[in-house]
């Protein structure tokens, strides 16, 4: 699906860029069918391509030529499954022909300004990647080459080793439990001291009355079980106030949650969803410059994110500034993906950081 507008151009771009030569294998067709799999619109189907082409074949400037007679991108996808960029492209634009989107191989130049904005560009700079068409947007860039070259894996280091000597092994001394000393005999003709209470050496006189009421010096008064202080009831107030904490923070994050705001505010989905995007954006460090119009603010942000392997920015952003300035609504399952698309590529911790941000201070303000 693309914006809700009529694309004059877009039937004769069909009937050019899907085209196909008659030898395509089957197994292609059934790459196709498998890494476009719960992919709705042109622009996931394009999207999930370039995903798949990216985690399941490897980049490397060491490739066989085909055999004489061997189809290229079958030579790539079915047999070496490795190469270089212009297999890459050449593979990611049959896939998406026979997904059913406008696709075509382009050759250019890849130009990485210096930070004095001067960029020197050279045969190694030469590149190839896949324009796909869009109805209602036009071309876009998707580069399935990989950004690095797959590096080598060592091998994991073995667990274990040999004991230590003094290691658990080894049984730990016992500890030396001390003996009490012996007692003494008493000489012969001694009787042993026969142990009497302490009363019976000092005898005292008979209780009185009067001597009942004088408490012993050295007694000391038992502890009275009234003076111990109360325990300290259940902190229920704390554990409430946690609580209303709690449900205060799933509340922000359920009303400022961009799928959801978009169902309560109908009509507004475009702006919602390129909100939200650039909140994405601006934790990479990715924002809209003043001088900037939204088509170059978009161009700028989709060369950063072609570099981290990322969706591009362009769809969502045309459709915003074309529901700005034009006055047109688009299609809101589009720009749902698009925000999809640009959030699931965020990792755990930067799309918890995200929300967190997006429950404080709200998304980023758009731009008109």
């Amino acid at each position: 699906k693309g914006a809700q507008t009529e694309d004059p151009h877009y039937r004769q771009i069909s009937d050019i860029y899907l085209s196909l030569p008659s030898h395509i294998q089957k197994e292609i067709y059934e790459i196709a069918e498998k890494a476009t799999r719960g992919a709705e619109t042109p622009y996931e189907k394009a999207l999930a391509i370039q995903k798949y082409l990216q985690r399941h074949y490897r980049y490397t400037l060491d490739v066989k030529e085909p055999p004489d007679g061997v189809d290229f991108a079958a030579w790539f996808l079915l047999g070496e499954k490795e190469g270089y960029c212009t297999y890459f492209a050449t593979a990611m634009t049959v896939l998406c022909r026979i997904a059913g989107v406008p696709a075509r191989y382009v050759t250019g130049y890849v130009a990485s300004p210096d930070e004095s904005g001067v960029a020197l560009v050279t045969g190694k700079e030469a590149h190839a990647w896949t324009e796909v068409y869009l109805n209602g947007f036009g071309w876009l860039d998707f580069d399935a080459t990989p950004r690095s070259e797959n590096s080598e894996r060592g091998g994991e280091d073995p667990l274990g080793g040999e004991e230590d000597e003094n290691g658990p092994n080894q049984p730990s001394p016992s500890p030396t439990i001390p003996m009490p000393p012996e007692e003494t005999p008493p000489p012969e003709g001694e009787e042993s001291p026969s142990p009497t209470p302490k009363e019976q050496e000092q005898p005292t006189p008979e209780a009185s009355p009067d001597s009942r009421q004088s408490p012993e010096p050295d007694a000391s008064p038992a502890p009275d079980s009234s003076s111990v202080p109360p325990r300290d009831p259940f902190p229920w107030q704390i554990l409430l106030a946690l609580l209303l904490l709690v449900l205060l923070i799933f509340w922000r994050y359920f009303m400022t949650e961009p799928i959801r705001k978009a169902k309560r505010h109908p009509g507004q989905e475009t702006k919602i969803y390129f909100d939200a995007v650039c909140l994405i954006l601006s934790g990479m460090k990715i924002r809209k410059r003043p001088s900037e119009t939204l088509h170059d603010f978009a161009f700028r942000a989709d060369e950063a994110l072609k570099e981290k392997g990322w969706p591009m920015l362009s769809p969502l952003a045309f459709a915003y500034a074309a529901s700005v300035y034009g006055k047109r609504t688009a299609d809101p399952e589009m720009t749902k993906a698009c925000y999809l698309a640009m959030r699931d590529s965020q990792k755990p911790f930067a799309r918890i950081r995200t929300a967190v941000k997006r429950m404080i201070y709200g998304n980023r303000p758009s731009f008109s």
